[in-house]
């Protein structure tokens, strides 16, 4: 087993106070049978209100409602992974996509169609 700590930050500095709508947030890995999560840390300012759901993807996200405006907003998440295969990067790879960028198989784009729009608009 092994354990990633995953960090992420986005700040935004305004020059004005503004008004911030709402923000859907996808910061939170899914749990699978070789992976689970040990600890979440998620800290926002301003002060907010958020909801949790899964997509259809059953990817967990947060969508966060701000009670206030501000001139600055700060999205800080600290995630504790432990990942439990032995290999995670031990995958075969197609030799036309051994060198970046590539090109997928003309016999593969029928099932890569639905990758190709946009989920989050």
């Amino acid at each position: 087993m092994k354990r990633l700590k995953i960090k992420h930050l986005t700040e935004y500095f305004f020059s004005d106070e503004v008004t911030l709508l709402p923000h859907l947030l996808l910061i939170r890995p899914r749990e699978e049978h070789d992976v689970h999560i040990e600890s979440s840390i998620l800290e926002i300012s301003p002060d907010y209100r958020i909801k949790w759901h899964r997509d259809v993807f059953d990817n967990s996200l947060a969508v966060v409602y701000f009670l206030k405006s501000a001139s600055t907003l700060t999205i800080a998440s600290e995630v504790v992974i432990q990942h439990y295969d032995e290999a995670p990067f031990n995958f075969y790879i197609e030799d036309y996509a051994i060198n970046y960028p590539f090109s997928y198989a003309e016999r593969d784009w029928a099932d890569l169609s639905a990758f190709q729009q946009p989920i989050f608009i």
